[in-house]
This record gives C-alpha cells, sequence and structure tokens, in this order.
C-alpha cells in the first residue's frame, strides 16, 4: 500500500497515464512473485496443507491493498491458477497410488463363524451398527467375505 502512495506521488501529474503505468508495474511485479512461488513452493512437491496455508495468508495480504483499489487478489488467483491445480491433481494421483498399493497388499480372509446362530448374531450385530446390504458380502460358503 505504501508503494502506491508513493507511485501516486512521483507520477501524478498525468492521473490516466499513472494509473495505466501502476496497474502495469504491478501486473510484472505479481507475474515475478508468481514465478519465484512456482521455483520455491510448487515444484519442491511441498505438502498441500502448507501450499493451502500459504495460498491463504498471501490473500489475506493482497486483500488489504483493495483499499486503494488494487485487485491484487485477480491478478494472483490468474497466475496462480495453473500451478494450484497442478499440485492439487499431483496430491490426488498420490493418494489414488497410495491407496491402491495398500489394496494390492492386503489380505482378506473371509469371516467363517462356528454356527448358524453365531452367523445370525453377527449379522443382527452389523444391522444394529449401521451396515444396510450385509447380504451382499455372503459367500456360498455362508461366511462372510469381510475380515
Amino acid at each position: 500500500s505504501e508503494t502506491a502512495r508513493e507511485f501516486d506521488k512521483c507520477f501524478s501529474g498525468g492521473e490516466n497515464m499513472s494509473g495505466t503505468s501502476l496497474l502495469v508495474w504491478l501486473d510484472s511485479e505479481v507475474q515475478w512473485f508468481a514465478d519465484i512461488l512456482d521455483k520455491q513452493m510448487f515444484s519442491n512437491h511441498s505438502p498441500l496443507p502448507t501450499v493451502a496455508e500459504s495460498v491463504s495468508r498471501l490473500r489475506t495480504q493482497a486483500k488489504k491493498l483493495l483499499t486503494l483499489g488494487l485487485d491484487v487478489v485477480f491478478l494472483l488467483d490468474n497466475r496462480l491458477q495453473s500451478a494450484l491445480e497442478r499440485i492439487i491433481c499431483e496430491a490426488r494421483d498420490k493418494a489414488v497410488e497410495a491407496v491402491k498399493l495398500r489394496w494390492g497388499e492386503e489380505t482378506w480372509q473371509p469371516h467363517n463363524p462356528p454356527s448358524k446362530a453365531a452367523m445370525d448374531k453377527c449379522i443382527a450385530e452389523l444391522n444394529e451398527a449401521g451396515v444396510a446390504s450385509i447380504s451382499t458380502f455372503l459367500n456360498k460358503d455362508g461366511g462372510l467375505d469381510l475380515t
């Protein structure tokens, strides 16, 4: 905000020219800043919560410039959108791969109660717990395909 006031003092001769010059300068500075963020935060595989906190704080600071009529939030959002989309997709892909890996390692063993009464009790308890369609997990041997 201090920079905008100083810029206005220095270039107060032509009002239209100073406003345009300020916006061009501001756009180039936001681009420079976004490039640095991209190199330091988005390229180093930073954890998603860290990136979210950084972007949140950055937006909070940028909103303070709205009082001077400078919509830096729009410029930042425009510059950071592709990088943010990229790291969100990377985080999603990592999570999916982790689930696939864990699922591949999982060994499922059916639950075979010793008697029909024990099976009925197990089904009743699962129904009470909110498992609505437990019958879909019954196997042909009379057991449950649950671990």
